[in-house]
């Protein structure tokens, strides 16, 4: 879903930039994650084999919380979480628009 509506944006060398700074994002709340006590081996699987928007949809679509979810909230890193990113990011939003 996201994947497409980004195809359709009218400037595909802006699409490749969008897509790479939510990736960025993505790798830098794992590794900020890992300095903080939990390992998103999980996540980062998923994001090196789907890319980090695939990912983010499979993860985001779920009606459960996650386990990085719960840890983050837990030692009080909401700052650190998949949901954070969506909301705060342009193609995070195209995200929860779609799902």
């Amino acid at each position: 879903m996201l994947i497409e509506t980004i195809k359709n944006l009218d400037n595909n060398s802006s699409n490749d930039v969008l897509i790479e700074s939510f990736n960025e994002e993505m790798r830098y709340i794992c590794d900020e994650s890992d300095k903080n006590g939990y390992h998103p081996v999980i996540f980062r699987g998923m994001m090196a084999q789907l890319g980090g928007i695939t990912a983010a949809e499979k993860l985001a679509g779920k009606e459960e919380w996650s386990e990085g979810l719960t840890i983050l909230w837990e030692k009080n890193r909401w700052d650190l979480t998949l949901e954070s990113v969506i909301l705060k990011d342009s193609i995070g939003h195209c995200l929860v628009k779609n799902s």
